[in-house]
């Protein structure tokens, strides 16, 4: 018989903790499915792809970000204005950043605040970029070379507003008349000489004044159009058309190849109605018209990551920045296989890695 062996209190907690470490450790618990998409959301064409998640930036990697954020954007009433407030409070809201947005100039003064430092990002149509990249007619030589693309946004459009009583149909109508072409600086006073030329008309003159005054110098006919490059609508004209009716002036399929052929930065496009709801008869029909992409611009030294960050939270964010304008809603992430100016490295990242094809005069050049 072999001897019973006693086991003090020490020993067996010991031999107890021992089994403990020897078992096996549990199979770790699955982890929970992914809750399946909203029914009902509407489709968006092209949606940004969802990027790799990444762990927040620890704030050694933001020391090089911008510690205030200002936009340029244009005149309050305009898309120019509408799209930059929208998308400033994205920023801030989502990169926790104080963001301001300047209301004043527009496209060609905004690349000259990039450009020296006095905006961090500006709105500017691709043509103006261009100039400013080359030293070209506004720029008169003096090249903008910091400035880069980041965000393609909306389509601006060539076109006039008129009285509908003054019986103007087409460009051609404004032969020997006087038009506001908005304040100096935007877009359409560069080249509405030259459009309106173009098309074999001599305007008797030419104001420089912004929308909302230009539109009460048309009530008071003092002026038989507003015209401007720009998106859909116009403030300043849809409440001018409360009280005095109105109606959208594009140039006809004709016009269009004639100012083709003098401006051959515009691109064929039409005018959809739809952008016109709500303003009884300022638009019946679609209209043949010019257009040109609008993009948010940057300085080439701003961090890489940085630009990114921005490009990453802006998609997701779209609708936010259509509630402040519904131009911000043609914020789509195909539309940079249409920019034909140098992105920002850090844009070019993000756009490659949704699939998109730029251009070559698009690709980085940093």
């Amino acid at each position: 018989m072999l001897p019973r062996i006693r086991y003090s209190a020490p020993i067996l907690c010991a031999l107890a903790l021992l089994a403990v470490a020897c078992a096996p450790a549990p199979s770790a618990a699955p982890a929970p499915a992914k809750e399946p998409p909203k029914a009902g959301a509407p489709a968006q064409p092209l949606a940004a792809k969802e990027p790799a998640k990444e762990a927040p930036k620890p704030a050694a990697a933001r020391a090089t970000w911008p510690t205030r954020i200002t936009v340029g954007a244009g005149e309050p009433g305009t898309p120019f204005y509408g799209v930059a407030t929208g998308w400033a409070k994205v920023l801030q809201d989502k990169l926790g950043i104080p963001t301001n947005v300047i209301a004043a100039g527009g496209s060609q003064s905004n690349v000259q605040s990039v450009q020296s430092g006095e905006a961090i990002f500006g709105l500017s149509s691709m043509n103006n970029v261009h100039e400013g990249l080359t030293g070209a007619r506004w720029a008169q030589g003096k090249k903008t070379e910091k400035v880069r693309v980041v965000l393609p946004t909306f389509v601006q459009y060539l076109k006039c507003y008129a009285l509908r009583d003054a019986n103007i149909g087409k460009l051609k109508d404004f032969d020997g008349k006087v038009i506001s072409a908005g304040p100096a600086g935007t877009q359409f006073p560069v080249y509405a000489k030259e459009t309106f030329e173009a098309v074999g008309a001599k305007l008797g003159r030419i104001v420089n004044v912004p929308h909302g005054q230009g539109a009460e110098l048309v009530k008071d006919r003092q002026a038989a159009g507003v015209c401007h490059i720009g998106g859909a609508p116009l403030g300043a004209v849809a409440e001018a058309n409360l009280t005095h009716p109105l109606t959208v002036v594009s140039p006809s399929e004709v016009e269009r190849e004639q100012i083709l052929k003098a401006l051959p930065f515009f691109s064929k496009a039409e005018l959809s109605r739809e952008f016109y709801k709500g303003y009884k008869g300022v638009m019946e029909n679609d209209l043949p018209a010019l257009s040109v992409y609008v993009a948010f611009i940057g300085s080439k030294d701003l961090p890489e990551d940085f630009v990114y960050e921005v490009l990453k939270i802006t998609y997701p964010n779209v609708p936010e920045i259509a509630k402040a304008h519904r131009s911000g809603s043609e914020i789509l992430v195909q539309a940079a296989a249409s920019i034909t100016s140098p992105f920002h490295k850090g844009a070019a990242r993000y756009f490659q890695e949704q699939g998109q094809k730029l251009q070559d005069a698009a690709k980085p050049i940093d």
